[in-house]
C-alpha cells in the first residue's frame, strides 16, 4: 500500500436491502472512476433480517475492511451525496469528480494520515427521494438533449468490479440451501407483498388500508379502498386461471408473502386514530393469529403449490434464493423488491419471465433500476381487462426459448 493511495468506502444508514445495494453499486462505480481503492464498511440491513448480510455473502467477499490495521492512522472525508446533489447542478461526470478530488486535496495537503472518502447518506428522507435524486443525476429517467457523460460512464466506462450473482452463489457453496421448488418442473414464484401495504379486514367487516401514514381510515366497503389495490385473491384468481392452460404437472409453484403482521402492528401503533373499543381491539388481536392462514388458504386448492407466509429469516432467504433460480416470477405493483433484486442478481444468460399484475393505470416502469440490462422478459397484465390468452402465448414462447438454452447448456 502506498501512502499516496486514496481509499473510499460506503456507509448508508437507512433503506432496505435492495435500495442499499443499488446505491452501493453506484457509489462503487463513482469511487473506482476517481481512481480510489475500495475498503469495505460492513452493511447493516436494519429493515431486513440481521442475518441477511451473511446470507448474501457481501461482507465476506470484501476482505479489506475499515478498521484494518493498515488503515489505523486514517482520516475520513465525508461526501453526503444526497446533500451534494441537492446543492449542486452537476451536468457531467468530470464536474462531480473534480469537486470530490478538490475536497480530498484540501484535506490531504495538510494531513499525513491515509485518506478514506466515505460516501454516505446520514438522515432519513422521504421515500423515493434518494432514487429520484440519483436517477436525475445519472440521467436514468429522462435523457437530456445533450448526451450526458454519465450515461456512457454508467454503462461502459467504469465496469463493475464484482458480480453480485457470483458472490451470492459463492456464499451458497459455503452454506448450501436446498431449493423449495420441485425438481423437474418449471419453477414459478409468486411474491405477494402485504405488510405495510396491506388492507386489514376487521372481525366486524370493515376494511383498514395501512399504507397512508397518519391517514388511517376505516371503510365499510372494500371497494372504497382504491381501484388500484391488488388483493391476495386477485393473485389467486390469476394463477388459478393461468395454470389451466398447462398440464397439471408442468409447474412447481411457490407463493411467498410477508403476510399481514406488519399491517396489524401499524394499526395497534395508531389505535388512537380510530374509535376502536377495548372489545374490538381484543377481537382484532384474536383474528390476527389465524389471519395469514385464512387469507392464503385459497392457494391450497392448487397443485404443486407451496405457501411461505410470514416475516421470518427462513422465508426471506427462501424468497431470495427462489427468485434467483425461478423461470417465472409473478409480482404486483405494491412492491419493487424483486425487480431491484433481479437488476443486481439476475442471470443475464437465462433471465426469468416477469409477469407484472396491475390495475387501472400503466404498469410500473423499471428503467430507473436498469432491469433491462439483465434481459428479463417483462409481461404486464392489467387485471381489470385481463388478456390471459396473450400472456399465456408469450409465456409459452419464452419457455420454449428457455428450454432451448438449457439443452444447449
Amino acid at each position: 500500500m502506498s501512502q499516496q493511495t486514496t481509499y473510499f468506502t460506503y456507509h448508508f444508514l437507512t433503506g432496505g436491502l435492495t435500495d442499499q445495494l443499488i446505491i452501493f453499486k453506484i457509489c462503487h462505480k463513482l469511487g473506482v472512476s476517481l481512481g480510489y481503492e475500495y475498503v469495505h464498511t460492513p452493511f447493516s440491513f436494519t429493515r431486513s433480517s440481521d442475518k441477511i448480510d451473511s446470507f448474501i455473502g457481501i461482507n465476506d467477499y470484501f476482505t479489506f475492511k475499515v478498521g484494518d490495521p493498515c488503515l489505523k492512522n486514517c482520516e475520513f472525508v465525508e461526501i453526503n451525496l444526497t446533500v451534494l446533489f441537492q446543492k449542486h447542478n452537476f451536468i457531467a461526470l468530470s464536474e462531480l469528480q473534480g469537486f470530490i478530488k478538490q475536497k480530498v486535496l484540501n484535506i490531504s495537503s495538510s494531513s499525513d494520515k491515509k485518506i478514506i472518502v466515505r460516501f454516505m447518506q446520514t438522515y432519513k428522507i422521504k421515500k423515493g427521494l434518494l432514487f429520484r435524486i440519483y436517477s436525475k443525476f445519472l440521467r436514468l429517467e429522462n435523457q437530456p438533449v445533450r448526451q450526458s457523460q454519465l450515461s456512457n460512464w454508467l454503462n461502459s466506462q467504469v465496469p463493475d468490479q464484482f458480480d453480485f450473482r457470483s458472490i451470492y452463489f459463492q456464499a451458497r457453496k459455503k452454506c448450501p440451501r436446498k431449493p423449495r421448488f420441485t425438481d423437474g418442473k418449471i419453477k414459478l414464484l409468486v411474491h405477494i407483498r402485504q405488510g405495510d401495504t396491506a388492507v386489514i379486514e376487521t372481525p366486524w367487516q370493515t376494511f383498514v388500508p395501512v399504507w397512508k401514514q397518519n391517514q388511517f381510515i376505516e371503510f365499510c366497503d372494500i371497494g372504497h379502498v382504491g381501484d388500484k389495490y391488488i388483493h391476495v385473491h386477485d393473485y389467486f384468481s390469476f394463477l388459478n386461471q393461468f395454470l389451466t392452460y398447462f398440464e397439471k404437472s408442468t409447474f412447481s409453484v411457490i407463493v411467498s408473502s410477508d403476510g399481514y403482521k406488519r399491517g396489524f402492528e401499524k394499526i395497534y401503533k395508531n389505535r388512537h386514530r380510530f374509535n376502536f373499543t377495548s372489545k374490538q381491539l381484543n377481537e382484532l388481536k384474536q383474528a390476527e393469529s389465524l389471519y395469514d392462514q385464512e387469507k392464503f388458504a385459497l392457494f391450497k386448492k392448487l397443485d404443486n403449490c407451496l405457501c411461505l407466509v410470514g416475516e421470518t429469516d427462513e422465508n426471506l432467504f427462501d424468497l431470495i434464493h427462489s427468485s434467483l433460480i425461478a423461470d417465472i416470477i409473478v409480482i404486483g405493483t405494491q412492491q419493487r423488491m424483486l425487480p431491484k433484486l433481479l437488476a443486481l442478481y439476475g442471470d443475464v444468460n437465462n433471465p426469468p419471465i416477469l409477469i407484472v399484475l396491475h390495475k387501472g393505470s400503466k404498469p410500473p416502469n423499471y428503467d430507473g433500476i436498469r432491469l433491462d440490462e439483465k434481459r428479463a422478459r417483462i409481461i404486464p397484465l392489467k387485471l381489470d381487462e385481463m388478456n390471459l390468452e396473450y400472456v399465456v402465448a408469450e409465456v409459452r414462447q419464452e419457455l420454449a426459448d428457455k428450454m432451448s438454452l438449457r439443452l444447449l447448456d
